[in-house]
């Protein structure tokens, strides 16, 4: 992965990779949802309603060998994890949910952890609360 990828060729390059080992992306933010979302809520104000929360992590993916389920927020490497983010991530991994932040820097991690193998952490962030 190239060391100054954007969020979106990031989140491209995970998704392929994931796809690649059987993982299934069950939701995924697109680019420009939030922006899209904005202006069809100034033609009809109860559409921007049927999104999730911007906070929401950028990918929920699946995997059925073993039973599996990541939520992941990507980020550019000098990409920042905003507030709201964080206590979303936090949340969800206080429910027991598998939570990640990953970033271009941390592919080996990531690899390691869609082969279902123990990730060697670099960075602080790569897991959330652990």
């Amino acid at each position: 992965m190239a060391p100054k990828a954007t969020e979106a060729q990031w989140r491209r390059t995970v998704v392929e990779a994931a796809s690649a080992l059987g993982w299934d992306v069950l939701f995924e933010v697109p680019d420009n949802l939030y922006r899209l979302a904005a202006d069809a809520a100034r033609h009809n104000p109860r559409r921007g309603r049927l999104l999730p929360p911007a906070s929401w992590p950028d990918l929920v993916l699946c995997h059925d060998d073993p039973p599996r389920v990541l939520f992941v927020e990507l980020k550019a490497d000098a990409g920042r994890v905003r507030p709201d983010q964080r206590r979303t991530l936090a949340r969800l991994h206080a429910a027991g949910l598998d939570v990640w932040i990953w970033r271009p820097r941390d592919w080996n991690a990531m690899i390691a952890v869609l082969e279902d193998r123990p990730a060697v952490v670099g960075y602080a962030d790569i897991w959330i609360l652990r």
